[in-house]
């Protein structure tokens, strides 16, 4: 699980959040704030402890 920053085409960034679920690896794009990426990233982890 993880957070990382990925360069867009047009030169600017967008944050990403990497997990696991159910034995699948998972990455959503969240967007060019960080502080947001980690916050969603805590959120997904509460998630899948709660099932």
């Amino acid at each position: 699980m993880g957070v990382y920053r990925k360069t867009k085409s047009d030169g600017g960034w967008d944050w990403y959040i990497d997990y696991r679920f159910q034995g699948r690896r998972l990455r959503e794009r969240i967007g060019p704030n960080r502080a947001q990426a980690l916050v969603v990233l805590q959120k997904r982890r509460v998630e899948i402890a709660e099932g």
